[in-house]
């Protein structure tokens, strides 16, 4: 506070404090896009439109937020302030109760503030947090090419899990015709067991991911688009799921899911057990994009991982492009 011929004025604050929901959702909104503008992808793009509807909420905020101005697990974090303008945010939520693991996202310093140590005094500031709240394990992503921030990280004792490689194809890539195995069937799957997709997962992914992705089992939905509903959709145009599993006998070895999304823009996913990696994968990549391309030109997008290398190649081979790489990394709070 200052004072001006007896009476105190407030001066714009500077330095950090506890992220506010009601009121700084717009700065921070705008500070995102100015610290991620050559990064975002569609998936960011869409979550910088949900914090600018957010923040035109204005005075209703103050109705639904709690007075400290957070949302519980969902919503928590810091600002850096810079005479009273917010020029970086880290935010952080609750992943898993139980496990007690937080996750760490939007690690934000404007460009015209970088290089003051602004994003390691944010991180510090949500370690502390979170283990205040009980937490034992934080878990954030990076860009492969962010090395100012893998640096960081690594300083402050985040360990790499895994990477995760994200592909674009554009419609005049063609996938070529190729037999498929016949050491096992390829057959539409109308459902997933989650039995058998949770075995399927285990066999097929590294410990370190399982540690993180015990949700994966959300990358292949419990089910999709059959019969009379999948007519429909493909008559109309409508975007709509088709997935095949990979059987020996009985036994789920592999699944293959398209996408088709006619006006956003089809997606491709696979998951195979490693004995079946080196026969099938390119074959099943393969059909399932073709079975794209009968639903008509349409960008291609597919989100593989450092433990799928043969399927990233083929992809490659078969005219995508990488247009990011995501390292996952995780520190423990109760390790000394």
């Amino acid at each position: 506070m200052m004072r001006v011929l007896g009476q105190q004025i407030a001066t714009p604050h500077s330095g950090l404090r506890r992220l506010d929901v009601r009121r700084d959702m717009s700065a921070i909104a705008e500070l995102i896009s100015d610290a991620f503008a050559a990064e975002l992808d569609a998936q960011g793009r869409r979550s910088l439109r949900e914090l600018r509807s957010l923040a035109r909420l204005g005075p209703l905020l103050y109705l639904l937020v709690p007075a400290s101005g957070e949302l519980g697990s969902f919503f928590r974090g810091f600002v850096w302030e810079d005479e009273g303008r917010i020029v970086g945010n880290v935010t952080l939520h609750e992943v898993a109760m139980g496990r007690r693991l937080w996750m760490i996202s939007n690690v934000a310093v404007a460009q015209s503030h970088r290089g003051r140590g602004i994003a390691r005094r944010l991180m510090e500031a949500a370690e502390a947090r979170i283990t205040e709240l009980g937490g034992e394990w934080i878990v954030l992503q990076v860009r492969a090419d962010n090395a100012r921030a893998r640096t960081l990280y690594e300083h402050m004792q985040y360990q790499p899990l895994y990477s995760e490689t994200h592909l674009r194809c554009y419609p005049e890539a063609r996938a070529p015709s190729l037999p498929l195995p016949q050491d096992a069937s390829l057959n539409p799957l109308p459902y997933t067991p989650l039995t058998a997709l949770h075995t399927l997962l285990q066999e097929s992914q590294p410990e370190d991911v399982r540690w993180w992705q015990q949700r994966s089992a959300q990358r292949f939905r419990l089910s999709h688009d059959t019969g009379l509903a999948l007519k429909i959709k493909q008559m109309l145009g409508w975007s709509h799921r088709r997935r095949w599993g990979v059987f020996r006998s009985s036994q789920l070895l592999g699944v293959l899911e398209v996408h088709v999304a006619p006006s956003t823009g089809h997606r491709i996913d696979i998951l195979l057990q490693p004995d079946l990696r080196p026969a099938w994968t390119r074959p099943l990549l393969a059909y399932g994009l073709q079975q794209l391309q009968s639903f008509g030109p349409q960008i291609t997008t597919a989100q593989l991982y450092d433990y799928q290398p043969l399927a990233i190649r083929s992809l490659q081979d078969f005219g995508f492009r990488v247009v990011r790489e995501l390292i996952t990394m995780r520190k423990s709070l109760t390790q000394s």
